[in-house]
């Protein structure tokens, strides 16, 4: 799956949707897709938040994982804040540490792309 997005709030919720939508569609697990779910929100919003560039989010499939990339047009590194009980934001790169088996980012010539792999095992797909 490969999808472009301009930088607004509803982005968000249409990641979700498509995201949503190809997982089940290629049979992987619900916990799996949540997660990915999960993960591909928390980039996407902080594209949103940080970027404020169009972006485009790549999905990859392999017989372990799913691999999520966001581009998007800022150079400018995911910073992982200190726990900080008594702020309202920040906590999205913690969440991704926590659910994602592994995440890296890499700077583009036009921005940078922000991966991450969520441990994911498909279940056989029903046929009618």
């Amino acid at each position: 799956m490969r999808r472009h997005y301009r930088p607004v709030a509803e982005a968000c919720a249409s990641v979700r949707r498509d995201l949503r939508a190809f997982l089940e569609s290629c049979g992987v697990d619900a916990e799996a897709t949540d997660i990915a779910v999960l993960v591909a929100n928390e980039l996407a919003s902080n594209v949103v938040d940080h970027a404020g560039t169009p972006f485009v989010v790549t999905v990859t499939l392999t017989a372990e994982a799913v691999q999520i990339e966001v581009e998007d047009g800022s150079g400018s590194p995911p910073v992982v804040r200190p726990p900080d009980v008594h702020a309202a934001r920040g906590r999205g790169l913690q969440l991704i540490e926590a659910l994602a088996s592994d995440w890296t980012y890499v700077r583009t010539a036009g921005g940078k792309t922000v991966c991450a792999k969520v441990p994911a095992a498909r279940t056989p797909l029903r046929t009618a």
